[in-house]
C-alpha cells in the first residue's frame, strides 16, 4: 500500500530501523542496511497489524527500560503502541476522531494539557513520555507510564 508516514528507531544492536505506515492499514519495520545483519537492505522484518483503517502517523520513543517503542495513529481513531523488535501490540487508545499527526515528548508531559486517554497502572507509575496528536477537533495527548509498557 501507499506509504503515509515514516519514523526511525535504533535497535538493541545500535542499528537504525525504518518504520512505515500505509493505506493498507499496516505498520512495517524495515532493516535499512545495518552492518553485520544477515538481511537484505530494505528487507521488511516485521508487519504490525491491528489498525482498522489507513495508518496516518508514526513516532518512536524508548520505554523506561530503554527499549524502543513505536506509536501509530490512524483513520480508525486509534493510537497503538508497538514493540517493533518483537512485533508485539502493547496498548490501544480509542479516540473520538481520526489521528492526524503524532509527536512524542520523551520524559515529559505538557503542563495543563487534558488527557485523551491514560495508560493503566498503579499510583507509583512514572510518566515516561507524552504522545501528542492532532485530530480533526483539537490537539491532545496520551501519557505513557511505566511499567505498563
Amino acid at each position: 500500500g501507499w506509504v503515509t508516514s515514516l519514523c526511525t528507531y535504533t535497535d538493541k544492536h545500535g542499528q537504525r530501523k525504518l518504520v512505515s505506515g500505509s493505506l493498507d492499514q499496516m505498520v512495517r519495520v524495515w532493516d535499512i542496511g545495518g552492518l553485520g545483519f544477515p538481511v537484505e537492505v530494505g528487507h521488511c522484518i516485521q508487519v504490525l497489524r491491528g489498525h482498522g483503517a489507513d495508518v496516518t502517523s508514526l513516532a518512536s520513543f524508548r520505554n523506561a527500560f530503554g527499549k524502543p517503542r513505536v506509536v501509530s495513529g490512524g483513520l480508525d481513531a486509534t493510537l497503538r503502541i508497538w514493540d517493533p523488535e518483537r512485533g508485539a501490540h502493547l496498548a490501544n487508545y480509542v479516540l473520538d476522531d481520526p489521528v492526524g499527526d503524532i509527536v512524542v515528548l520523551q520524559d515529559a508531559a505538557p503542563a495543563g494539557a487534558g488527557m485523551a486517554a491514560e495508560a493503566k497502572g498503579g499510583d507509583d507509575d512514572e510518566i515516561i513520555a507524552a504522545v501528542l496528536f492532532r485530530t480533526s477537533r483539537a490537539p491532545a495527548y496520551v501519557s505513557i507510564t511505566t511499567p505498563s509498557l
